[in-house]
C-alpha cells in the first residue's frame, strides 16, 4: 500500500481576506457608476423607442390602407397618452358614412408625453390609398427631461423621426 503524503510548504498563494474586499468594492464601485448613467440615459432612450413604434405603427396603417384599398388612421388622444390604429369601412346602410373599427390600443410609457401635433386639423394621421396623408405634419414626444422626439410624416407618406 502506498502512503500519500503532502508537502505544507509556505510556497502556496491564495488570496487574503483584503485582497478580496478590494475586489468587491472595486466591482461595487463599477456597476454604480454604471447604474447611475443608464437611469440618465433610460429616459431618452425610452423616448426614442416610443418614437420608434408610433412610426412604425403609421407605416403599419399605411401598409394596410395600400393593401385592403380601405382608409387606416392613426387618432391621437393627447389626454390619454395614446393613439388608436382604426380602419374605416364603408356603411353599408348609410352612403358616404363610415363605420370606425379599432384595429389596436397603444398607451404610450408613462415618462413619454404628446407635447404637441403639429401642421394637423384633426389629431389624426389618415393615409389614402395610394400611400399618402390627407393631412401631412409632425408629432412631437417629450420625457420627463423636456427631450423632444419628433415624428415627421410628409405628404407623399414618408415617415421619419
Amino acid at each position: 500500500m502506498t502512503k500519500y503524503y503532502y508537502n505544507n510548504d509556505d510556497n502556496r498563494r491564495a488570496f487574503t481576506l483584503i485582497e478580496l474586499l478590494a475586489v468587491i468594492a472595486i466591482i461595487t464601485i463599477s456597476t454604480s457608476i454604471v447604474l447611475v448613467g443608464f437611469r440618465r440615459f433610460a429616459p431618452t432612450y425610452k423616448l426614442g423607442q416610443e418614437a420608434g413604434r408610433i412610426a412604425q405603427d403609421l407605416r403599419l396603417a399605411q401598409q394596410k390602407t395600400i393593401t385592403e384599398q380601405i382608409t387606416h388612421l392613426i387618432l391621437f388622444d393627447q389626454d390619454g397618452n395614446l393613439y388608436f390604429l382604426i380602419r374605416l369601412v364603408p356603411d353599408p346602410e348609410s352612403p358616404g358614412e363610415y363605420i370606425s373599427e379599432i384595429l389596436k390600443t397603444e398607451i404610450l410609457d408613462a415618462d413619454i408625453q404628446i407635447k404637441e401635433l403639429q401642421d394637423l386639423d384633426e389629431p389624426e394621421i389618415r393615409f389614402t390609398t395610394v400611400g399618402g396623408v390627407a393631412d401631412a405634419g409632425k408629432i412631437a414626444l417629450v420625457n420627463r427631461y423636456d427631450e423632444t422626439k419628433t415624428i415627421d410624416v410628409r405628404p407623399a407618406g414618408f415617415i421619419s423621426y
